[in-house]
């Protein structure tokens, strides 16, 4: 029982993590794009990371330290991950932020199934 307290516990910072990561994302994309790259995001990229933004805010609002939403949170970011590692092959001018995104949504991904495993018991 304890194992499964502190896990919901790790849950729940991991949302309030992902959730500043979104609003960084919304409020200040160029800056977040400026970590991997000099070259300015054109105004495309910029709303396409605002939507992504809003989509890790969402999903960090919706998190509870439950098995099956952990679960789906890791399908979600799997997918995500997956198109970033495509995008990142496909475009050499988004490569830097594509494939640093993708890391990020692969290590979401990876804590969500770790913590559902350990919510499970």
């Amino acid at each position: 029982m304890r194992e499964k307290t502190r896990a919901a516990g790790a849950v729940d910072l991991f949302a309030l993590a992902r959730g500043c990561y979104g609003v960084l994302l919304i409020c200040v994309p160029q800056r977040m794009v400026g970590v991997c790259t000099r070259h300015p995001a054109s105004p495309r990229a910029l709303r396409v990371i605002r939507v992504l933004g809003a989509r890790h805010l969402i999903q960090a609002l919706l998190s509870r330290p439950s098995a099956p939403e952990l679960e789906a949170g890791c399908a979600v970011d799997t997918a995500h991950a997956a198109s970033m590692f495509g995008l990142g092959l496909a475009s050499r001018a988004l490569r830097k932020p594509a494939l640093a995104d993708a890391c990020v949504a692969t290590g979401m991904a990876t804590f969500g199934l770790l913590t559902a495993r350990r919510l499970r018991g």
